[in-house]
């Protein structure tokens, strides 16, 4: 289990009352160590009625739902008083919820990836990715994006761009964990062998990388191209981190699902609605003419969402849309504002507990 001396949460799955005697164990519990949730099978705890009544009255004080009245004890070898936090108890809400609405976090990734320079932290190292992927199926509920706005799942992974490496570091991962993910793909970009122009940009020796971002990203897709072009004076432009089509449709199927992410990767704050529209329904009809299913997820490029962008993002027909503002979403959220984390190439620890504190703000 856990080292000597370091406190073990038993979180009893069972329902429990007052009147039970006080030496009834409770069979099936939870087990929340370190802020983590894991089944410990076989494992059998007691406690008594008037630990469980405080328990109990805590819950309530916290705005549990009244369905979870787990019995609870902390053991240690350093320390014999039970303690309980409300980290804690969130935690046993979150393991007993079945059947009940609750907070999600749709995470953001774009790279799986080894990358020397990486401006934005957009990649991810392939062996990070892999313990994110086994944390997230052993700590959470994984689900789609979809799930999450139902209130049926705590997390969902997003990709954005479509990069190669989705297809061939990040599905297999994904497929032995049999975690959902949805990978939003500028489709201008499937086939055409050249790279996305922020890599390109970020290749090119001794150029004010941020200064030119921020330049090139106000362009359209042509002036950019062409700017690029006289940047790059000769140099290579592609290193092949997009898709060709026939990869595109390897990708979709299975645990992944496709989403668009408009043709030419435009900032849609800069743009008017009519413009807006076409990148939207463009990329929504190229991707499902090449996977011969519909595509109803939308992520807004950037993360940033213009005037009417969302109303425009339900015209085109997509049933919900992502930004990357920061946020748990739920039931209630607003479907075409999804908010997302943006995930680095952090310890699977440091994810675990940026999800959990998206989940519990406060």
């Amino acid at each position: 289990m856990t080292s000597p001396g370091i406190a073990e949460l038993w979180l009893a799955a069972a329902e429990t009352t007052a009147d039970v005697e006080p030496a009834e164990p409770v069979a099936d519990a939870m087990l929340v160590a370190k802020n983590t949730v894991t089944v410990a099978t076989e494992a059998i705890v007691t406690i008594s009625p008037a630990r469980r009544r405080d328990l109990d009255n805590h819950c309530s004080d916290i705005d549990l739902p009244p369905s979870f009245r787990p019995a609870l004890c902390l053991r240690s070898a350093a320390c014999s008083t039970p303690l309980v936090d409300d980290f804690q108890l969130r935690a046993v809400a979150r393991s007993l919820s079945n059947g009940v609405d609750v907070n999600g976090v749709v995470l953001l990734y774009h790279r799986v990836a080894e990358k020397t320079v990486d401006t934005w932290c957009m990649a991810v190292a392939p062996v990070s990715f892999a313990e994110h992927v086994e944390m997230i199926a052993s700590r959470f509920r994984a689900g789609r994006v979809e799930d999450v706005l139902a209130g049926a799942a705590e997390v969902a992974v997003t990709f954005d761009d479509g990069y190669r490496d989705n297809l061939y570091a990040a599905k297999p991962v994904l497929e032995r964990r049999d975690v959902p993910a949805t990978v939003f793909v500028v489709s201008g970009c499937v086939g055409t062998g050249r790279d996305f122009w922020w890599d390109v940009l970020e290749r090119i020796p001794g150029a004010d990388y941020r200064a030119l971002h921020s330049e090139l990203q106000a362009m359209d897709a042509e002036e950019r191209d062409a700017a690029l072009e006289r940047l790059l004076d000769g140099a290579p432009r592609a290193e092949g981190a997009t898709m060709s089509a026939a990869e595109l449709a390897r990708l979709a199927g299975g645990v992944v699902d496709v989403g668009a992410h408009t043709v030419t990767h435009p900032d849609l704050r800069g743009l008017g609605r009519d413009a807006q529209f076409a990148e939207m329904h463009a990329s929504k009809r190229q991707l499902e003419d090449w996977l011969g299913q519909p595509v109803t997820g939308f992520a807004y490029p950037y993360g940033g969402v213009g005037e009417g962008s969302a109303a425009t993002a339900r015209a085109a027909g997509f049933a919900y849309a992502c930004t990357s503002a920061v946020g748990a979403a739920d039931a209630h959220t607003d479907r075409f504002a999804v908010p997302r984390l943006h995930v680095e190439s952090w310890a699977a620890d440091e994810l675990e507990r940026r999800i959990t504190c998206a989940l519990h703000p406060g």
